[in-house]
């Protein structure tokens, strides 16, 4: 909602908020946040980066700017226009060592690729590396044609499957967190799941915590791949082979090791 219509004692929807409209709240849901009052307390940079993990695609900084008028009008500030921080969180990023405009941001093609990723990687426990390196080949199998976009985002290491280049079409994504995977679908909502293995409550993503990567070909997860990728057969067929891209490469990012992220908190 325009902020300068805003007022405090109406807010009951996600859309009576300052700056949110329908693709906004749209975003909020997929974060968890159902009622304005659940952002009390929320930090706009960590809603962001678990935005762009979730959703497998690194989003404009700016989204940033429109959590912050959110967060800090639900802790009792004026609604203001969402550019009215812009400038606040630059210097916030460039307080934490961020590249400003481009979050850090890069896209890799070249031959190193497969290299970087066991960097990526190292970074983890050897147990977690060992399943993440199992459960990204069982998920390469499925596909002979598209693309493998990788996201060395900020909270996890994403490998995401798409039929074409743009982040925003990896429609299957396994996710390495310090202490497990999770395999996250992008239109998971709309999947028929008799074994009730899915997880979530937006309107789009679901997802499963991996045991193990050995899960990932049980029927019943192999059959909610089958149904993810029907949607997207006759792009994949033109697609070239499996081809990989690193996507994104932060500089930094949470600890990829448990005791390290306990470190960190202390």
């Amino acid at each position: 909602m325009n902020p300068s219509k805003v007022e405090r004692s109406r807010v009951f929807r996600l859309t009576d908020l300052p700056n949110i409209g329908k693709a906004g709240a749209a975003d909020l849901e997929l974060l968890g946040v159902q009622a304005p009052e659940q952002l009390i307390g929320k930090c706009p940079f960590e809603m962001y980066e678990a935005l762009c993990t979730v959703t497998g695609v690194r989003h404009d900084p700016c989204v940033i700017d429109v959590f912050m008028s959110v967060t800090r009008f639900m802790a009792g500030d004026a609604a203001r226009p969402w550019w009215d921080y812009t400038q606040v969180r630059k210097q916030r990023l460039q307080a934490q060592g961020h590249e400003v405009e481009g979050m850090g941001m890069s896209t890799d093609k070249g031959t190193d690729t497969e290299a970087q990723i066991a960097d990526f990687l190292a970074l983890y426990t050897p147990a977690i590396e060992a399943q993440a390196k199992d459960a990204r080949g069982r998920l390469r199998a499925f596909f002979e044609h598209g693309y493998e976009l990788v996201f060395n985002n900020y909270n996890a290491l994403v490998f995401g499957i798409s039929a074409t280049e743009s982040a925003s079409a990896a429609f299957i994504s396994i996710a390495v967190y310090p202490k497990w995977l999770t395999l996250f679908f992008l239109n998971g909502a709309s999947l028929t799941d008799p074994d009730a293995l899915l997880e979530g409550q937006g309107k789009q993503i679901r997802s499963v915590r991996l045991a193990s990567p050995a899960q990932i070909n049980e029927p019943a997860i192999e059959a909610l791949i089958a149904q993810a990728t029907l949607a997207y057969q006759t792009q994949l067929a033109s697609a070239p082979p499996l081809t990989t891209i690193i996507k994104t490469m932060l500089a930094q990012h949470k600890p990829r090791r448990p005791s390290e992220a306990k470190k960190s908190l202390g």
